[in-house]
């Protein structure tokens, strides 16, 4: 396009030049014949003539460059367009390959986390049964725990009202006593002896024979209503219950220093020591 343009340029001006030569040439020669003129008018639209078909001819060759031209545009823009659309072919087809993977990596994701919850559900029902079984066991050792409770408020009240006086109280350890001798093979009045006095003046509940003249003197102690006041005393009251073992324990030990000091020891032909029956294996 910018050869044509330089092109037109020059044959314009080429064409002013003629003008203005022939224009001085008559000037200068304003006394020349008439047939000078005729030549001059002729060379003058021979040139006019080249021209023309000067213009022509680069008219053409504008046209034909502005074809070309057009043509290249064309074919580069559907280069580009070709090539625009394979890339946003294959980017659709990525896109729905990447979409296909996801799609499939979220199925089994699902598939896995509706496995686990079908599995921890099975673990939920299976620790309910057992949690149920487990609280009907519960339930049914604290009824026979409160049976076994009641039962034993019951022989404690029955023991109270049976001991309710220390001379029944001494009369029934007196009687466990004598059934203890008589499971170990002794016989009244053959191995033991029961309420015979002594030398000192004492009376032991029980005399036990011993080999080489000796004797075993034994007295029959039951320090029974602290005891029967820890047993009565409930769960929740642990303080109280605590409080009347403890003076059942002390009540136990004055037992022992008041057998001591009856001196039934001391006798010639007793051993060194003497014993302290209490008539309840339970208070060990």
């Amino acid at each position: 396009m910018d050869i044509l343009m330089i092109v037109v340029a020059l044959v314009t001006g080429l064409l002013v030049g003629l003008l203005i030569l022939v224009l001085v040439l008559r000037g200068s020669t304003a006394h020349a014949s008439a047939a000078s003129d005729d030549a001059v008018a002729a060379a003058v639209s021979a040139a006019l003539a080249e021209r023309v078909a000067t213009a022509e001819v680069l008219e053409r060759d504008r046209e034909a460059t502005m074809m070309r031209a057009a043509e290249m545009v064309d074919q580069k823009l559907d280069a580009r367009l070709r090539q625009g659309t394979e890339q946003m072919t294959a980017n659709i087809k990525m896109g729905t390959e990447k979409f296909a993977a996801g799609t499939t990596a979220v199925e089994k994701q699902t598939a896995e986390m509706a496995a686990e919850m079908r599995r921890m559900q099975k673990m939920m029902s299976e620790l309910q049964e057992k949690t149920a079984g487990q609280h009907g066991a519960v339930v049914s050792q604290l009824r026979e725990a409160a049976l076994v409770t009641g039962q034993l408020q019951q022989t404690t009240g029955s023991l109270r009202d049976a001991l309710g006086s220390a001379k029944k109280r001494g009369n029934w350890g007196e009687r466990m006593a004598a059934d203890v001798l008589a499971a170990a093979g002794m016989t009244e009045g053959l191995n033991f002896r029961a309420q015979k006095g002594i030398d000192s003046g004492g009376r032991p509940d029980f005399t036990i024979l011993m080999p080489r003249q000796m004797v075993l003197h034994m007295d029959v102690k039951f320090p029974v209503d602290n005891y029967l006041r820890f047993l009565e005393a409930s769960e929740d009251a642990s303080s109280e219950a605590d409080g009347h073992r403890k003076q059942f324990v002390k009540d136990a030990k004055n037992r022992v220093k008041e057998l001591a000091a009856r001196r039934y020891h001391e006798e010639s032909e007793s051993v060194d020591t003497v014993v302290l029956f209490i008539p309840n294996e339970s208070v060990f």
